[in-house]
């Protein structure tokens, strides 16, 4: 499904947004012992540090290897929503913006 859809728009009131697909990966939400990247601990991220922290945990969880990565200072977004496999399962979608 990536390959053929490699990039999603977000519609906001005043723009829209492309943002093409840096990695897609499955999160337990409530077990740091099966996965100790949650990405909900990088919801603010304040320096380079973090942010090199918070693009090896999607690199090292990704489904797919998409070629792309981020860079300091450009923006992402992550896309979340319940996934069929275990009950606390998450699916993220990352995407760095396309200006």
């Amino acid at each position: 499904y990536w390959e053929e859809h490699p990039s999603f728009f977000l519609f906001l009131p005043e723009e829209e947004r492309e943002y093409e697909i840096i990695a897609v990966l499955k999160n337990d939400i409530f077990s740091r012992e099966k996965e100790p990247f949650q990405y909900y601990d990088y919801e603010h991220i304040s320096d380079k540090e973090m942010f090199d922290e918070y693009c090896q945990g999607i690199k090292s969880y990704s489904l797919y290897d998409t070629g792309l990565t981020a860079e300091c200072g450009k923006e992402l977004v992550t896309l979340c929503t319940c996934s069929h496999g275990e009950k606390n399962q998450r699916l993220l979608v990352v995407g760095r913006r396309l200006y």
